[in-house]
């Protein structure tokens, strides 16, 4: 299953950058990842075990997390758990004005906003899960970009 979102932010690149590279937090916003420990992090990149799933229905996942040096791609993929394929990605732009109002908020200093651009490729390793899951998952991506939207309201305002 492959879904793809964008979403305007008005919020700066490297801010939304450092909310999802924030990954140890996770489990306070994000609906379906229940538990998350780091198991190892550089500079650039990480590795992360999540419990994931819904209701009773709950794996652990084992990702690695890698950043672009520009600070513009966050790329995390399965290395071991429920999924057979997992691949998601986030960058992030800025944005130009959409709107005579935030042309009037950039040119006082304001921020310009960010296009996020979030896609998530998956697979479950189980018929079970594809079955129970699949139809739960079929709105990742839109789910996924508004909890992160909604945390970077709480956060960056």
């Amino acid at each position: 299953m492959q879904f793809r979102v964008q979403r305007v932010l008005p919020y700066a690149p490297d801010a939304l950058f450092d909310l999802v590279w924030d990954v140890k937090s996770y489990p306070s916003f994000v609906p379906w990842c229940k538990a998350l420990r780091v198991l190892e992090q550089r500079p650039n990149r990480m590795r992360a075990e999540m419990l994931v799933g819904v209701k009773a229905m709950q794996e652990p996942f084992l990702s690695e997390v890698e950043a672009s040096e520009d600070r513009r791609t966050i790329t995390m993929r399965s290395i071991r758990g429920p999924f057979k394929l997992f691949r998601s990605e986030w960058q992030f732009a800025e944005s130009a004005p959409q709107s005579p109002e935030s042309l009037e908020s950039l040119e006082s200093g304001g921020t310009p906003g960010s296009l996020v651009d979030f896609s998530v490729d998956f697979r479950f390793r189980s018929r079970l899960f594809e079955k129970v899951l699949g139809m739960l998952f079929e709105n990742l991506a839109e789910k996924t970009i508004h909890a992160f939207a909604l945390e970077a309201d709480r956060r960056l305002q």
